[in-house]
């Protein structure tokens, strides 16, 4: 699925609110990987920042997990 300009959009803006959440810099490496996981959640669904954002959460709480 390609992205248009909606699903950018909520991507950017998930992203943003992510990299603020956790007093990240746009260029640092969490962010980067962050910013993939969004675009491979938005790629495999239509989905508003609100849901892309719950859905990087839960990830990222799981990896979390899996670290300790």
């Amino acid at each position: 699925m390609t992205l248009g300009l909606w699903e950018i959009r909520e991507i950017k803006q998930a992203l943003i609110i992510f990299c603020r959440e956790n007093e990240l810099e746009l260029n640092d490496r969490s962010a980067l990987m962050a910013a993939q996981q969004l675009m491979r959640f938005a790629q495999q669904r239509s989905a508003t920042s609100e849901q892309l954002l719950r859905q990087l959460r839960s990830q990222h709480a799981d990896l979390a997990q899996d670290a300790s």
